[in-house]
């Protein structure tokens, strides 16, 4: 390779590297801006409104009421989830391990 290729690839590079540095700082000054009209904000179920762990599904059901959709018991130990509007409830056998806020409505699957 001749010195003047050398020179001409070193010169190249460096023009791409600039044009990139460029191109990232004029990106980076910008940003959408989500605009969420009022009331459809989600607020997540606080914690101590929803199921402590090791309470007994009657307990569940006698504080919560009955879910809007059960997921049947799967695996062993088994495990089973109540869904109810604003957090789901995990259970192992019938003691519950967990309870999450869900940000939206589960999915339903056939």
């Amino acid at each position: 390779m001749t010195r003047m290729q050398v020179v001409i690839i070193t010169g190249l590079l460096a023009l791409l590297l600039a044009a990139t540095a460029v191109a990232q700082s004029q990106t980076r000054d910008r940003g959408d801006t989500l605009r969420v009209p009022p009331g459809a904000q989600f607020a997540p179920a606080r914690l101590e409104d929803r199921p402590a762990r090791g309470l007994h599904m009657d307990q569940v059901r006698q504080r919560y009421g009955e879910p809007r959709r059960l997921r049947p018991a799967v695996g062993e130990p088994p495990i089973t989830r109540w869904y109810y509007d604003d957090f789901v409830v995990v259970f192992e056998h019938q003691w519950v391990i967990r309870a999450v806020s869900l940000d939206q409505p589960p999915v339903q699957r056939n």
